[in-house]
């Protein structure tokens, strides 16, 4: 990490980044409401907890889509991360909004998605 060795031993279920990432769309997307994975982060393991919390209507594009809004559970911190999937696209991952303790905001929208088959 950060161009130095470190070891940690290896947990069942151990998720890094990515990983958790696709284990939360497909959780969500089994009917899952609330998560908990332990996850890599740099050189020390951190368990990280994500709960839908509500169904919410969004506009994505020229569209209005019904979505399932998550958000990741902090208890000692203000930093807030609020993500929304869309049931009617394969539960895609359609917004992302995360609020900084000094209040600025960062938010990624998806305004089209093309599916192949």
């Amino acid at each position: 990490y950060k161009g130095k060795r470190f070891e940690l031993p290896l947990e069942e279920g151990l998720l890094d980044p990515l990983g958790y990432q696709l284990q939360l769309h497909q959780d969500i997307k089994n009917g899952k409401r609330d998560m908990t994975y332990r996850v890599l982060d740099g050189n020390s393991i951190d368990t990280d907890r994500f709960a839908v919390i509500n169904g919410e209507m969004i506009n994505t594009g020229s569209k209005q889509r019904s979505t399932l809004k998550a958000e990741k559970v902090r208890e000692d911190s203000k930093r807030q991360t609020l993500m929304w999937f869309s049931p009617e696209q394969n539960y895609l991952l359609v917004r992302l909004r995360q609020v900084e303790p000094d209040g600025s905001t960062y938010e990624l929208k998806l305004k089209e998605a093309e599916f192949e088959r």
